[in-house]
């Protein structure tokens, strides 16, 4: 059995870094339909797929978060063959790699790397969009219970015999008139 060359693992761990960066590019595009379906739970007020969609989303996040720190070992034994501190290595961003590699490699990486930063872009913006809807439905909740348990009616308000009743607050005056 040949011993494997420097060059050999070198191509290796590349091919096992893409691999990597594919899966990560997948998790994203997973934690993305999650965050689709958290804001369609949110428009129609389904708080048990809401609670689902958090966990998914939560579990999603420790997987990337897992594979992220995979990624920059792997980025620090890559830095290694060509001669960089681990520090170095771990930071290397994907262009400055690919600019070290053979042109048909650098373009693999590079090729990887967009469809990743895409994926991750994507969910960005639909996490940015998913919080503005949450804080739409945080105010929308807050109203509905000032109006509820709010100041005091200036006016009179009538009780469930239909007598007028002034200085009554508006929960009071609202379960009065309900019963």
């Amino acid at each position: 059995m040949k011993p494997e060359s420097s060059s050999d693992k070198t191509r290796a761990r590349l091919d096992g870094l893409l691999t990597l960066m594919g899966r990560l590019t997948e998790l994203h595009d997973q934690l993305h339909a999650v965050l689709v379906d958290k804001v369609a739970s949110m428009r129609n007020a389904e708080l048990t797929r809401l609670m689902e969609c958090v966990e998914r989303e939560r579990g999603l996040a420790v997987r990337i978060n897992e594979q992220e720190g995979l990624r920059k070992q792997m980025m620090e034994q890559l830095g290694r063959a060509f001669g960089m501190s681990a520090q170095t290595a771990r930071s290397l961003s994907a262009r400055k790699l690919a600019e070290r590699l053979a042109p048909s490699q650098g373009r693999r990486v590079e090729e990887c790397a967009d469809r990743l930063r895409s994926a991750v872009d994507r969910v960005r913006k639909t996490n940015e969009f998913v919080g503005r809807v949450a804080a739409q439905v945080l105010q929308h909740v807050r109203e509905v219970f000032s109006a509820v348990s709010g100041a005091r009616a200036t006016s009179g308000v009538y009780t469930k015999r239909g007598a007028v009743s002034g200085g009554v607050d508006r929960a009071t005056a609202l379960f009065e008139a309900i019963g």
